[in-house]
């Protein structure tokens, strides 16, 4: 079944010392897919800096094990705390290696919505930023539980 939700995305971005915070809500859907595993999906709106995107991109997160898989625009990046991965991300301008070193992964879903919680390193093209960002969803019409009653990944 797919729920609409409310996503709020949070992102502090700290580049040469110096943060930079950006926030972003929109609509968007939750699924469970074939493995029974969450799926939050939305298209980014006038806050295109998330992910490196553009206004109208579409962006699917995957609840997967202890990962955190987030698909964007052809490209994917898996977060799973303390394992780096690396991926090219396309512009019509060529390739670009884009690394992420996920120093924390952390989640919570239930019926009702959920949070997920990263602290990373991204490396685009060798040049690095150290990263923090919350990701909330909530699902109208759907009371919120416990903290003891939602899935986690730890």
């Amino acid at each position: 079944m797919t729920n609409s939700a409310t996503i709020n995305i949070k992102e502090r971005q700290f580049q040469d010392g110096v943060p930079e915070d950006t926030e972003m809500i929109t609509q968007g859907t939750v699924c469970t897919d074939e493995s029974g595993d969450p799926v939050i999906s939305f298209r980014e709106g006038s806050a295109h800096e998330f992910f490196g995107g553009e206004e109208g991109d579409f962006t699917k997160i995957t609840l997967k094990g202890k990962a955190v898989i987030m698909d964007k625009k052809g490209m994917q990046l898996v977060f799973e705390e303390g394992i780096p991965y690396a991926a090219f991300y396309s512009t019509p301008f060529g390739s670009m290696r884009v690394s992420v070193y996920p120093r924390l992964v952390q989640f919570q879903t239930d019926d009702s919505g959920g949070t997920i919680r990263l602290h990373y390193i991204l490396s685009i093209a060798g040049a690095q930023t150290v990263n923090s960002m919350s990701i909330s969803y909530d699902i109208p019409g759907e009371p919120p539980k416990s903290d003891h009653e939602r899935r986690k990944n730890t």
